[in-house]
């Protein structure tokens, strides 16, 4: 007997997932292919997607996710994408690829000079800086280095945005994804005469902006019949995997939390209107809810730095996750002091385009006697400890700057599979945690946000508790104050080294 589905794609920095989901939250087919990227041999920090097999990309992991699902593609009600909100496509009149780039394309360093005086004034507009990660320095590379390109580029969009044009022939966008391209003004939810003047970017450049989860009209015919979709599916507007992430922990109220925890861990917390930083630290955007914001703080590559340990240390042991949180599990948190910093732990916005070559990992000094001396199994304990400690320190971070008491707290990702790490952060903040059952949290968001738009539930907090289960960590009284002092030596230690970062 069928059962209605919706196909949800993630476009991620280095990869592309597919995911067929039902009505209870179900994943009936799962898939990814990673990106063709190309780096420039002479300038690294230049990275782009090749166009020439971006299309065929995603043609191939739906048609491979369908095939796993086994399911019919005629039940496939809704197609909708998220997707890395720095992620940029530039088309060309015919709706041509002219350049794909991820949201570590960094050619903005190269062409940052002239825009440095409208640092401040571009933040109090869009909410974001440093320029150089966004859109418009990308067009304004091209204008500088490549005119014949620069000249033909007609539309900027997401790389969500691109992802609905591609599924239904159309140009929109939402509210989440665009108030990620330093080009809307983040107040008024609305494409920034000023920002668009300072940039010389026509407002017909950009796609009209609807609200997350909005319906634009069915797949297009080519598309539906080469994966023989019904002529009813539809295509959906998404948003941001962030946005779409702590959505799915629960977060729709002011004073909402939530941290997305994979390879980076950005923490937003809702606000019901935008508030800006004067010191710049912390980036404000739409959520995927109308009448919402989020104000982020972000640590960056903390899944990063566990990949790296793996690859390192414990490349020959075939579960490395499970290794990690069984013996972080079993050693007293008395018995170690290890602590790693990997650069700027706690966001700064304004210092985001600084280099910051090294990493320190204090520990007690093993060649002086009678000091206890560390091994690998601490470093394990001390790496993910260290991991929770940045996770806390930028909701702390969001609470302080936002001045809103941390209404509920929630994550989701892929490091919530360290049950030790969603321990510690739950035990040093002393408060409960809701954890997704499922660590894919941002496609399980917009899944459940899709049918709640198509009427299968009566409101989207019966989606999200249906189609998403979570559970409860609750705080290790007996560790609390421990994990409390350690975190705030960690925290004096991160300050004294700060400036020298």
């Amino acid at each position: 007997m069928s059962e209605p589905t919706v196909m949800i794609l993630d476009a991620g920095s280095s990869n592309l997932r597919c995911y067929i989901i039902n009505q209870y939250g179900e994943v009936l087919g799962q898939d990814k292919l990673e990106w063709d990227i190309i780096q420039d041999p002479e300038y690294p920090n230049i990275v782009e997607y090749d166009i020439s097999t971006l299309r065929e990309k995603v043609k191939q992991v739906i048609a491979s996710t369908i095939q796993r699902s086994k399911i019919n593609p005629k039940d496939i009600v809704a197609i909708s994408c998220i997707g890395q909100r720095l992620g940029t496509v530039f088309l060309d009149k015919d709706g041509k690829e002219i350049y794909a780039g991820p949201n570590i394309d960094s050619r903005g360093f190269l062409v940052m000079a002239p825009i440095d005086e409208y640092t401040q004034e571009l933040y109090q507009i869009t909410g974001h800086t440093p320029p150089h990660l966004f859109a418009p320095l990308r067009y304004l590379w091209f204008k500088e280095n490549d005119a014949i390109k620069a000249q033909r580029i007609t539309h900027i969009l997401t790389l969500h945005d691109w992802i609905i044009y591609f599924l239904a022939g159309k140009l929109f966008t939402e509210p989440s994804t665009s108030s990620s391209t330093m080009l809307m003004d983040v107040r008024k939810s609305e494409w920034s005469a000023e920002v668009l003047r300072i940039f010389d970017i026509e407002e017909e450049m950009l796609p009209e902006i609807k609200p997350s989860g909005e319906i634009v009209g069915p797949v297009k015919k080519e598309i539906r019949e080469y994966f023989g979709l019904s002529n009813e599916t539809v295509v959906a507007l998404g948003g941001g995997d962030t946005q779409f992430g702590i959505l799915a922990t629960g977060a729709l109220e002011q004073g909402d939390c939530g941290c997305v925890a994979g390879f980076t861990a950005p923490v937003q917390c809702v606000l019901n209107e935008p508030i800006l930083d004067k010191e710049m630290r912390i980036w404000v955007e739409r959520h995927v809810l109308p009448n919402k914001w989020v104000m982020e703080s972000n640590p960056g590559m903390v899944g990063g730095l566990i990949d790296w340990f793996i690859q390192a240390f414990l490349s020959n042991i075939e579960n490395p996750y499970k290794l990690l949180d069984e013996t972080a599990k079993s050693i007293d948190p008395l018995e170690y002091n290890v602590q790693f910093f990997f650069g700027r732990n706690i966001m700064d916005a304004k210092r985001m385009s600084e280099m910051i070559p090294l990493a320190t990992i204090l520990f007690s000094n093993p060649i002086i006697p009678f000091m206890k001396r560390e091994n690998l199994k601490t470093f394990m304990c001390g790496l993910i400890e260290s991991l929770s400690y940045v996770i806390v320190a930028n909701i702390e971070q969001v609470k302080k700057i936002s001045g809103v008491d941390i209404r509920k707290l929630g994550l989701t990702g892929g490091l919530t599979r360290l049950k030790s790490l969603t321990r510690i952060i739950a035990s040093t903040l002393n408060r409960e945690v809701n954890i997704t059952s499922k660590h894919y949290g941002s496609p399980l968001g917009c899944a459940a946000m899709l049918f709640y738009k198509l009427n299968y539930y009566p409101s989207l907090e019966k989606a999200l508790n249906t189609i998403i289960p979570s559970q409860i960590v609750y705080p290790d009284k007996k560790y609390c104050e421990t994990y409390k002092d350690k975190y705030h030596d960690w925290l004096y230690n991160y300050e004294r080294m700060k400036e020298g970062l």
